[in-house]
């Protein structure tokens, strides 16, 4: 988890405003959880209520890390590295 926070601060997120470091990674690890559970959630809720992901569960495992990496991602813009260095 470390070295993703890491890639995020340093290649996706450069241009936002240095905080200090052990709160950020704290709220990305939180953050990254959430998108864990929206992930599993997910997949168990299309297997459990739509046959046809139970039927075919690749599908469904896909589809739960799609909303796991758009959860992590919005939660991380918003939460994690939130604020632009050049502006506010």
């Amino acid at each position: 988890m470390t070295w993703k926070w890491l890639l995020n601060r340093r290649v996706t997120f450069l241009d936002r405003s240095e905080r200090k470091r052990a709160g950020e990674w704290a709220r990305f690890v939180g953050s990254n959880l959430l998108g864990i559970a929206s992930n599993f959630g997910s997949y168990a809720v299309l297997t459990t209520y739509l046959e046809v992901f139970d039927r075919h569960r690749l599908v469904a495992f896909a589809s739960g890390i799609a909303v796991g990496s758009v959860c992590n991602f919005q939660l991380a813009t918003v939460y994690v590295f939130r604020g632009h260095s050049g502006s506010r």
